[in-house]
Formats: structure tokens, sequence, C-alpha cells
């Protein structure tokens, strides 16, 4: 694990990572590992929408007792825009699954973790239509 997120103290007390599937609790651990395929892409750390680039996360940024994701924070400071934060906000959070649960494996074994993985997959895809995944993409990269 990284000692440091931009130029920031990562030694501060944080909540251990929860099991999958709860709630996000600002741990950090998945951001500070690797940047996820939304992050990746809108920050131009990849060329190709599904890679990722390797952590920490250049938009993670403390946010209370933990981390927070820049993206959601302060849009408007990563993304070139004329849409407000407000609507770049609801697009993030569609894009990076927000309020589905923690979906970082970490050292869990995948005999345990897929399951519960493809659990909250399913439910994300009952929750968002492809059309509203895609004008998510349409109102972040336009």
């Amino acid at each position: 694990m990284p000692s440091c997120v931009n130029g920031l103290d990562c030694d501060m007390t944080t909540p251990e990572k929860p099991p999958i599937g709860a709630p996000c609790n600002g741990c950090g651990v998945c951001c500070r590992a690797t940047v996820c395929s939304c992050g990746s892409l809108l920050l131009r750390l990849v060329s190709t929408p599904g890679e990722r680039a390797p952590g920490p996360c250049p938009a993670l940024l403390p946010d209370g007792d933990g981390w927070g994701c820049g993206l959601m924070l302060r849009p408007t400071d990563y993304l070139k825009s004329t849409r407000g934060p407000t609507v770049l906000r609801k697009a993030v959070a569609v894009l990076i699954a927000s309020g589905t649960g923690c979906d970082d494996a970490g050292d869990e074994p995948d005999e345990t973790a897929m399951p519960n993985l493809r659990m909250m997959q399913a439910r994300y895809l009952a929750d968002h239509s492809s059309e509203e995944v895609n004008k998510a993409w349409r109102t972040l990269i336009s």
C-alpha cells in the first residue's frame, strides 16, 4: 500500500476495508491500489475504455475520517465540462457504481469473492439500464 497519495499523509486513521457488498466506509483501499476504469479514462491515464491504471488514484481525496472520490466530491476540479457539478456527480455516481457496496476483493479468495461480486453486478444491472450508463458516459466525455 502506498504511504502517500497526492502529497497527503496516508497514515491517517481510516476504517478497515469492509467486506464485499457492505457499504463503502471511505477506507480508500481500492483507490489506493488501482484507479477505477471510470477514473482511469476520465483522468486520461489510459486510452481504452475498461483499462485500469495502477494506483493510487490521483483523484483520491481526504473526506472526513476517510477517503473519497474527487470526481464525486469536486468534479469540476478534474473534468472540463460546461455542465454543473450536480450533473457531473450524478453521471460519475452511475459509472463508479456508487451505493452498490465495496467491490474490492483484496486478499479474499475467488471462491468467496466471486459470488458476492456477481450478486453486486446483478443488483447494479437491475438498477441501471444500459441507456442510463451510456448517457452518463456521454455527459462526462462530451
